[in-house]
């Protein structure tokens, strides 16, 4: 898309906001390359997410951390390059935002520059909030990321399910609160209650939320496109085994059509929730837009947050 470009099909961070406050649905897909992005782009889904699974996926390592700045400018200038309606979000590797603002901001305008993404993703609560505030000063839109934390991995020690307690859960809805007032358009919520995420949607003042393996009661609907595909073994981060090849019960019959018909059915089953898939999950990664919190989660009857 040029600079001056006048095309109103273009998703923006604004496009967000205005789709949630017309309970419209928003599709989100994973994408590492140009080709696949340009399948997914014409497929008319809504938004890119270059994550730093890449590690994983693309490279074959056990977790997140090892992946480079470099490595996923790579990534991102690729996706970006393809899309012409997708806004195109690219996850900070680690290491590149944690030392300290100066460096977080450096990074930050270096993958807007050198990709031409729309926008960046970073992890952590409200000990990020002042990093977060200085990327959006500098004019760079920041997604957040908050619940399970793969950069995180040796400090969780595992891919469980996050703010499954009380007191979690109350500094997760602090941490959201705080990211929120430091500017950040949306915020993923990863592998947490689902009852505790619709509850965050719910109440925040302009929220939309990009939902990974979520329950139904979600904005958006975000999937890596690896599993919609019949063969091979695919794993998510935290390892689990999410298609065998062959038969797969996660998935319905239809998404073996995928790649006879990419684009067609890549909107399809990104748009798509089977009933029995959302039964079987216990955790989702929800991403809300940013406006005020006031939650509440039903299984405790009290607010957690006001």
């Amino acid at each position: 898309m040029g600079y001056l470009t006048t095309d109103k099909k273009k998703i923006t961070t604004k496009t967000f906001s205005e789709m949630k406050a017309a309970g419209e649905k928003i599709a989100q897909l994973t994408s590492y390359d140009f080709t696949t992005a340009g399948i997914i782009d014409r497929a008319g889904i809504d938004s890119i997410l270059v994550g730093d699974s890449a590690s994983n996926v693309m490279a074959g390592n056990e977790t997140t951390l090892p992946i480079t700045i470099d490595e996923m400018i790579v990534y991102a200038r690729a996706v970006a390059r393809a899309c012409k309606h997708c806004l195109v979000v690219c996850d900070m590797p680690f290491g590149s935002y944690q030392v300290s603002r100066e460096e977080a901001v450096r990074n930050a305008v270096r993958i807007m520059k050198e990709t031409g993404v729309d926008a960046v993703k970073l992890e952590g609560g409200a000990e990020m909030a002042g990093t977060i505030g200085a990327i959006v000063a500098a004019g760079v839109p920041v997604e957040g990321h908050l619940g399970l934390t793969p950069q995180s991995i040796h400090k969780f020690g595992g891919y469980g399910l996050r703010a499954k307690e009380e007191a979690e859960a109350r500094k997760l809805l602090a941490d959201a609160h705080a990211l929120d007032q430091a500017g950040c358009f949306a915020i993923t919520l990863e592998k947490v209650p689902a009852a505790l995420a619709s509850q965050v949607t719910r109440h925040r003042r302009a929220g939309a939320r990009l939902c990974r393996r979520a329950g139904h009661d979600t904005r958006v609907q975000a999937q890596v496109p690896a599993p919609l595909c019949p063969d091979g073994p695919v794993h998510d981060p935290g390892g689990a085994i999410l298609h065998r090849g062959g038969e797969n019960r996660q998935f319905p019959q239809r998404r073996r059509e995928l790649l006879s018909r990419p684009s067609t059915h890549m909107a399809q089953c990104a748009r798509e929730r089977s009933p029995g898939w959302e039964a079987s999950l216990a955790h989702c990664i929800v991403v809300v837009v940013a406006g005020s919190i006031r939650a509440c989660c039903p299984a405790w009857g009290k607010p957690l947050w006001a």
